[in-house]
């Protein structure tokens, strides 16, 4: 036994020159293979948008790599004394795995702005601003803007929030930047203004390129810098079945879509001709000062998709709205007839008109910055519904929990009362009751204000009257007489 022992040692002696060979081709083999190794930036669950990063950090986490994959080919080559043959394999899976890890720590984290903010949006002049996101719990936050800076951290949820102190009127862009570690977020051309929203169903979302005048309007439209757009594009409620995707985007936490940009001809051709044809108006009376028309109205909803949740599960007038809202018959015939169409089978999904989803979706998505004010144009849809006392609610509870979102307490309100409509429809027969509705709030709440539209619309039964312009006249009159 002795004998064969000294064998073996003296025969590992001769062969250790070849093994040394092998050893250093193998190290060679896998400094090539580190070379084919994918740059961490081209990961695809790491957004890319506006975010930077320090190349250096890139460069260190590939050495740390190159030293984890020597340690164990070092080990390996010592034999199995150490780890055994299971280890030894399990490492050569492990190897690449742990590679991967090793790129997504060091170039991937939560670290985001919320998606309202953006490349040419406008902050709300004279009023604090928050700026807000996601991060790792506890990762820590700087706002750099106009010279200063402000500090933040996340919180356990992972939300960092932090407040600009009110500015006045800057025409002029200017980047703000947020970022944490290595990492920023660089908004260009930021300017600070009056922001407004035009918000409520069809009528507002109506297309200028289709209103009376607008082609004319088109045909002589140059670039205004002054005035910048956000406008939402929601999923379509019109009479046909959702496809997979569409039901996927149908979550609150992704359904907002939309990007700040300065207004082009075919950007305002889609644009509501109320809101532009009332913006245009403000910016003649004080062109000095930057607008924001951001625009989020959907066709065909009703007042309680706007309403928090918050606000009708805590109210019993309510609960005939919830759980099964599909079938309540405080919902419009109609748009519940237009839910199911669009469902289809799949009845447990959200839809725009479903109580409370579009504040979840669409306004809280907003609430970070502050408004000038809001146009609402909605109701033919509740007015199918007659009840005078308990649309008015509806009316009071959408302001009141748009006002606690926006921290808000007087943020001004618009109200575009329902035009004149013909024809022989039962259900337009309550529409004056549902303008009483509009009468009571706007007389009732504080900075709530009616705009009256009796003599205008048509005779006809079409309830998209194409002729916006005298509307958005009247609501500009109104705005302009604002303190």
């Amino acid at each position: 036994m002795a004998q064969f022992t000294s064998m073996d040692q003296n025969q590992r002696r001769k062969n250790r020159p070849a093994e040394m060979e092998n050893h250093r081709q193998k190290r060679q083999r896998n400094t090539i293979h580190r070379r084919r190794l994918p740059d961490a930036s081209a990961s695809k669950n790491c957004p890319q948008k506006r975010l930077e990063s320090n190349p250096s950090q890139s460069a260190q986490t590939q050495q740390r790599l190159e030293m984890v994959i020597d340690l164990f080919a070092h080990r390996k080559h010592q034999g199995p004394s150490l780890y055994g043959r299971a280890t030894i394999c399990t490492m050569k899976k492990f190897i690449p795995i742990f590679a991967l890890g090793l790129f997504a720590s060091a170039s991937c984290s939560a670290f985001e702005c919320d998606p309202v903010f953006g490349d040419h949006m406008v902050l709300q002049r004279e009023l604090p601003v928050v700026i807000s996101g996601s991060a790792d719990a506890s990762q820590l936050i700087e706002v750099l803007w106009q010279g200063r800076s402000w500090d933040a951290k996340a919180d356990s949820h992972g939300r960092w929030r932090v407040t600009l102190p009110a500015m006045k009127t800057s025409r002029t862009g200017q980047d703000l930047i947020v970022r944490s570690g290595e990492k920023k977020v660089i908004m260009h051309d930021v300017v600070v203004g009056d922001v407004w929203l035009f918000s409520g169903q069809s009528n507002m979302d109506f297309p200028l390129a289709k209103a009376v005048g607008g082609r004319e309007e088109l045909d002589r439209f140059t670039p205004i810098p002054e005035i910048r757009l956000l406008h939402h594009q929601g999923v379509s409620t019109n009479d046909q079945s959702y496809d997979a995707a569409t039901l996927q985007r149908l979550q609150a936490s992704k359904f907002f879509a939309g990007s700040w940009q300065i207004v082009t001809r075919d950007a305002l051709a889609s644009c509501s001709a109320i809101a532009w044809w009332t913006i245009i108006s403000l910016h003649h009376n004080e062109p000095e000062v930057p607008l924001a028309l951001i625009e989020n109205a959907i066709g065909g909803c009703g007042t309680e998709a706007w309403i928090p949740e918050t606000i009708l599960k805590s109210d019993q007038a309510y609960r005939s709205l919830l759980p099964d809202w599909l079938d309540s018959p405080r919902i419009s015939p109609w748009a519940r007839s237009r839910a199911l169409k669009n469902l289809g089978e799949h009845r447990q999904a959200h839809h725009p008109f479903q109580p409370g989803f579009l504040f979840s979706s669409m306004q809280h998505s907003l609430g970070s910055i502050p408004l000038r004010g809001v146009v609402w144009y909605q109701g033919e849809t509740n007015a199918e519904i007659p009840d005078k006392d308990g649309n008015a609610k509806l009316m009071m509870d959408l302001i009141r929990g748009w006002r606690e979102l926006w921290q808000q307490p007087r943020l001004p309100f618009f109200l575009i009362e329902l035009p004149r409509i013909g024809g022989t429809d039962p259900l337009r027969a309550n529409w004056p009751m549902y303008r009483q509705s509009q009468a009571m709030v706007a007389a009732s709440m504080s900075e709530v204000h009616l705009i009256r539209t009796t003599d205008l619309g048509y005779n006809s039964p079409d309830v998209h009257p194409p002729d916006k312009k005298p509307i958005a006249e009247r609501v500009s009159e109104q705005i302009l007489r604002l303190p």
